[in-house]
């Protein structure tokens, strides 16, 4: 949703004089840096908590990191295109 916001904003930036800028980032890129923020994001936040609930256990990171991130991009994914689609459809 994020994603296609973001190009109607910039392919709309000569209503608003401050949305202009001289490269406009293209949806897909800033859809990749959104899932990289969301990737190293629930890897902190994982890593954290089990710090928290069990200390220095370095296998119960990895392990809790690794059943975190599919969740966290199959989340991602979906709200990105259930997004998508929310906007197209307000759009027309």
């Amino acid at each position: 949703m994020t994603a296609r916001f973001q190009g109607v904003l910039s392919g709309r930036a000569s209503a608003a004089s401050f949305l202009t800028a001289s490269s406009p980032v293209p949806p897909a890129a800033f859809l990749f840096v959104l899932g990289l923020y969301i990737l190293l994001l629930t890897s902190i936040l994982m890593s954290c908590a089990v710090e928290i609930e069990v200390g220095d256990d370095r296998l119960a990171k990895r392990m809790i990191v690794a059943q975190s991130l599919p969740v966290a991009m199959g989340v991602f994914t979906a709200g990105a295109l259930i997004g998508g689609q929310f906007i197209s459809a307000l759009i027309g």
